[in-house]
């Protein structure tokens, strides 16, 4: 996180198996979603992919909350999910 946006940036380093890995990032009504469908051993996202996730909604301080889960294809159900609340103090 920076002083006003974010990378969120999604592994997948497992066996192959078929399944993605989903990443969200929450906080109050800010939502965004990021999935790996590069398969076991890539990664999609991030300060390393060269561009910025996105802008973080004012105020940009407070509790956040990241969620990463496995998912059985594009429509499938989310599982083995695991939360990380962490709070932010708007620096960089």
């Amino acid at each position: 996180m920076t002083s006003d946006g974010y990378f969120l940036r999604v592994c997948d380093q497992g066996n192959p198996d078929g399944y993605r890995v989903v990443a969200r990032l929450v906080k109050g009504s800010f939502y965004d979603q990021t999935q790996n469908v590069g398969g076991s051993g890539s990664c999609v996202g991030g300060s390393e992919d060269g561009y910025t996730s996105g802008w973080l909604d004012s105020p940009i301080t407070g509790t956040y909350t990241l969620t990463v889960c496995l998912r059985n294809g594009a429509g499938g159900m989310d599982f083995a999910c695991d939360s990380r609340k962490f709070y932010h103090d708007g620096s960089s």
